[in-house]
């Protein structure tokens, strides 16, 4: 749960189970002239939030943060994903489990 619980505009927030951790030697700029190597920590996460009108909706937010020179982590950025409406009722409910196939 995020924040106080009275607040109706972020009711909560569930990480999903994929973060992970990069290390990349890239390019800083299209001229090709500059070199970095750049470690970014990522992970994806589902929220639940109520927009002004009262709709319910889950975002997908993809959070990183990237490691600064002196060794510690920068602050943390990110991006909705996608947004889809959902029923206020379900919104700490757990995920439906996909069904096993039965094998003969």
């Amino acid at each position: 749960m995020i924040g106080d619980e009275s607040d109706p505009k972020l009711a909560t927030l569930k990480e999903k189970m994929d973060r992970r951790e990069e290390e990349i030697l890239e390019w800083t700029d299209t001229t090709k002239t500059t070199a970095r190597y750049r470690i970014t920590k990522s992970m994806t996460a589902q929220a639940a939030a109520k927009d002004d009108d009262g709709k319910v909706f889950l975002h997908s937010v993809h959070l990183a943060s990237d490691r600064k020179s002196d060794g510690s982590w920068g602050l943390l950025y990110g991006h909705i994903m996608w947004s889809d409406w959902m029923a206020e009722e379900n919104v700490n409910e757990m995920p439906i489990k996909p069904r096993q196939s039965e094998s003969n």
